[in-house]
């Protein structure tokens, strides 16, 4: 009576020999457990590199919004440097000066009077 074929199979990519009792013995089962554990160790390792890509990824993601917030605060500056210039250009020319399309874009200009 011999074992089901897949435990040959994985037998033999352990490079074990199988006894004719279908049996392990001493030094193959310490070889299989020193296998087993070397498996184990590089799991962790695994584990311990995919903790990484996660703070790594965590990190960007925080970088990102930071960039984000960055160039959102320079398109309100900018906005508000549009308006400033169109209201310089307005008062060198004395045209009236139009309202911005949005009011709440401009407040680091609206304490100025030209």
């Amino acid at each position: 009576d011999q074992p089901p074929n897949y435990l040959k199979q994985n037998t033999q990519l352990l490079h074990f020999e199988i006894l004719q009792n279908h049996e392990f013995d001493s030094q193959q089962m310490a070889n299989f457990s020193q296998r087993l554990n070397n498996v184990e160790s590089n799991l962790q390792g695994v584990t311990t590199d995919l903790q990484g890509v996660k703070t790594d990824l965590q990190n960007v993601t925080i970088d990102l919004q930071g960039l984000k917030d960055i160039v959102k605060n320079l398109t309100t500056g900018m906005e508000a440097m549009t308006t400033l210039l169109e209201k310089v250009y307005a008062s060198v020319n004395k045209q009236p000066v139009e309202p911005p399309v949005n009011a709440s874009q401009t407040s680091l200009v609206d304490d100025l009077d030209f």
